[in-house]
């Protein structure tokens, strides 16, 4: 069993997809020009001709970034599915993931704070009268969810590094690897929100906002609950594959394991419920620090 082969064949074949994809998608300019205008509808902000083409720009350069974390986490979940059915590989396999998935999706949310950035039009600038905080982007339920996903990603992981009786170095090092990535997404949230505005009207500083704030919703949900959802898939498929060999209970058989997979589609369906009412925050705040006024 070459798990290091495998893993590389991953993740070439998923660097060569992202590629083709970003390279068709990308060139689509009436695609992104349609994704501007309804963002522009469902945040009610106006979107003068000038500034579409902006903001379309903004979103394909988010779609680029979002690629790069498909690149990297699709890998792991390949190798899974093709030597999921072996107990062995869980054994050695499993705490690497664990380790490695909460670091990369930080990583990857901290790349999409980092770029793209919205830019004033001109020389001129407007900025805020007041600062902006991550706590302003979200909700309370909002809040809940995010901390909820932490939770159970901490509780899937635990789960999973005792079944395969794990020794206490591993423990300690996928404990600091979720700490470093709590430490990464913080780093990353506080940079978005408290950079310096870039606007040269009203408008655009309402741009600046909404895009800010899209960023850090999105970056914090990806690392709050990527990896929970991640780890609980590879624990299913871990007991599935141990149950054929040492049946017990705890364990889902292979014929279950479908439904339990259903959880996460319902997990999703449940956040993209919880963070629609949430969306308009960006406005409140421009509001209160002086950018409607």
């Amino acid at each position: 069993m070459n798990l290091t082969g495998h893993f590389l064949g991953a993740l070439i074949a998923a660097a060569i997809a992202s590629v083709v994809g970003v390279t068709i998608l990308g060139l689509d300019k009436q695609r992104w020009g349609s994704l501007a205008g309804r963002l522009a509808a469902r945040s009610d902000i106006a979107l003068p001709g000038p500034l579409a083409g902006r903001v379309a720009r903004f979103l394909r350069g988010q779609f680029v970034v979002g690629q790069l974390g498909y690149a990297l986490v699709l890998p792991l979940a390949w190798t899974a599915v093709f030597n999921g059915d072996e107990p062995g590989f869980w054994a050695a396999w499993f705490p690497w993931f664990l380790a490695g998935v909460p670091p990369i999706s930080a990583v990857v949310g901290f790349v999409g704070g980092r770029w793209p950035r919205w830019q004033a039009s001109g020389e001129y600038r407007v900025t805020h009268l007041g600062t902006l905080s991550i706590r302003q982007a979200f909700t309370p339920a909002e809040v809940t969810a995010l901390v909820t996903g932490v939770g159970c990603g901490a509780a899937a992981g635990a789960w999973g590094l005792w079944y395969i009786r794990a020794p206490a170095a591993w423990w300690l090092a996928c404990t600091a690897a979720m700490a470093a990535a709590v430490v990464t997404w913080h780093y990353a949230a506080a940079g978005i929100m408290k950079r310096p505005s870039s606007a040269s009207n009203a408008i655009e500083l309402g741009w600046d906002d909404l895009l800010r704030f899209r960023q850090v919703r999105e970056m914090t949900a990806y690392v709050a609950w990527t990896p929970p959802i991640l780890v609980y898939v590879a624990d299913c498929m871990m007991s599935s594959a141990f149950f054929h060999t040492t049946p017990a209970p705890g364990m889902v058989p292979a014929d279950l394991l479908a439904w339990f997979l259903l959880l996460p589609v319902v997990i999703a369906g449940v956040l993209a419920v919880v963070f629609r009412r949430g969306r308009h925050l960006w406005r409140r705040a421009w509001m209160e620090t002086g950018g409607g006024g």
